[in-house]
């Protein structure tokens, strides 16, 4: 694609792909694809007699017509054939996983593992493809016992088992703080906009909930991707849990991500993990992790329009 090519507003684009005839050629140049030789530009294209077979019609008239509006937007032509270009291959990767899709649920269950904070009832669900974790005892993370948002795509829920499922959902709530913690959004990959909060006025109430912020921990972080507009927000022990030598440490210990499973890792983490706020002026945050086996204190610091994570 001409790199200054301008890309259709999005009803052109429904149009595009509103036709029997251009989305038969979309699927056969899907079909024959090679990921490898995509990705590395050594892509032998599918030829035209190709193509002309794969579509339902003998009117090569009209398959010329169809090549040529797809042209230069979500198909290139070479000499030696037909390529999608990057949109046309995004768009038929998601049109692929469509056709495989499948609505899955998982019922409310009592989580095997108590509550970190209380040791009361943790439960579960997955639907409308979150998974979520609250506590019946406590507030949880926050109000109303939450303790864990997942989106995850129901595939995922695919012949698992619900604690399988956590340790899923878990594992990818880690690869997104992790994004996170180096400034890049999870889903598009731009840069991340991250702002340090801290409650300066934090009043906890019995449920171990802040009345003040609805927030059981006083500092957090709050990042928005400047590209995609994905959002997220939670407790900065959560940054500290997936550092890599507090995970190390408990994987030693084994109960870390690796030997525990990710599950009852951030179980324990969480459980074990305490917040001090040494100074009000600058809302620096220490966050420790402290058991006979285990030692390890996370400093994080605002800096400029930023964050700063020291791991000792």
């Amino acid at each position: 694609m001409n790199d200054e090519m301008a890309l259709p507003e999005v009803d052109e684009l429904f149009a595009l792909l509103g036709n029997e005839t251009r989305m038969a050629l979309l699927r056969a140049l899907w079909n024959r694809l090679d990921f490898v030789r995509y990705v590395t530009e050594n892509r032998s294209g599918t030829s035209y007699s190709d193509l002309l077979a794969a579509v339902p019609t003998d009117d090569s008239g009209n398959v010329n017509y169809h090549l040529r509006k797809l042209d230069g937007v979500l198909v290139d032509r070479r000499d030696e054939g037909y390529v999608l270009t990057p949109l046309g291959y995004n768009l038929m990767r998601e049109i692929e996983r469509y056709d495989d899709y499948e609505y899955r649920t998982v019922q409310e269950w009592i989580v095997a593992d108590p509550c970190p904070f209380c040791a009361g009832e943790l439960v579960a669900d997955y639907h409308r493809e979150v998974l979520s974790v609250r506590c019946r005892a406590c507030g949880g993370l926050g109000e109303d016992g939450n303790f864990t948002f997942v989106q995850l795509p129901s595939s995922a829920a695919a012949d698992r088992s619900p604690s399988a499922l956590l340790d899923v959902a878990t594992g990818t709530l880690f690869g997104r703080v992790r994004a996170s913690l180096h400034g890049t959004c999870w889903d598009c990959h731009a840069p991340m906009d991250r702002t340090l909060e801290c409650c300066d006025d934090h009043d906890v109430a019995p449920n171990g909930i802040c009345r003040n912020c609805n927030h059981r921990y006083r500092t957090r972080i709050d990042t928005a991707c400047t590209e995609c507009g994905t959002r997220g927000r939670g407790p900065l022990l959560e940054y500290a849990i997936v550092t890599p030598g507090v995970a190390a440490a408990y994987d030693e210990a084994g109960l870390g991500p690796t030997t525990a499973g990710p599950w009852p890792y951030r179980l324990t983490a969480l459980g074990d993990g305490v917040e001090s706020v040494p100074s009000d002026d600058d809302h620096v945050a220490e966050l420790s992790f402290g058991r006979d086996e285990i030692d390890r204190t996370v400093r994080i610091r605002p800096v400029d329009d930023d964050v700063a994570i020291d791991a000792q």
